[in-house]
């Protein structure tokens, strides 16, 4: 993504790992300035040793994984996933005030996307609420009857 694009540098050590046979260690040597038009991804080349050049044939897909910062994340279903008015990508989320439980779209980084969800940033610390059943027709400001409180409203 654009913001991981730029914590990636020329000379990080990187682990390259092809479709068969065992990782690689090797070093980025170019990080393109500029995205992909098509895919909105960034080019990054790597090098590896002499000694494991054999290992790669040219042409031999493989994946490079680089080992970022850590940072506070959450997993959820594609479906979770909706835009806000600016037409960011974003997460409906339920907060307590006196009013009841209000809903507001919050903007969220997607980290990674697995065939089954996405791995999100942008939410912080603490538990959050988020709907995951008709999120799209909710507006900013709206309030929802969250699951808790269904459950307390018949006696379970």
């Amino acid at each position: 993504s654009q913001e991981q694009r730029a914590e990636i540098a020329e000379g990080m050590e990187v682990l390259v790992r092809p479709l068969s046979g065992d990782p690689v260690a090797a070093t980025i040597r170019f990080v393109a300035t500029d995205a992909d038009e098509a895919t909105r991804t960034y080019r990054v080349e790597a090098i590896v040793s002499a000694d494991h050049a054999r290992d790669l044939p040219t042409g031999m897909s493989a994946t490079m994984e680089v080992s970022l910062a850590p940072v506070q994340a959450v997993y959820v279903s594609h479906s979770t996933l909706v835009l806000d008015d600016a037409g960011r990508v974003a997460v409906a989320e339920v907060t307590e005030s006196e009013a009841g439980s209000i809903v507001a779209k919050r903007p969220v980084t997607v980290l990674a996307d697995t065939p089954s969800g996405v791995w999100l940033g942008g939410l912080g610390e603490g538990v959050r609420k988020l709907v995951v059943r008709g999120q799209n027709g909710l507006s900013d400001g709206v309030t929802v009857k969250t699951g808790d409180e269904n459950e307390s409203d018949d006696g379970a």
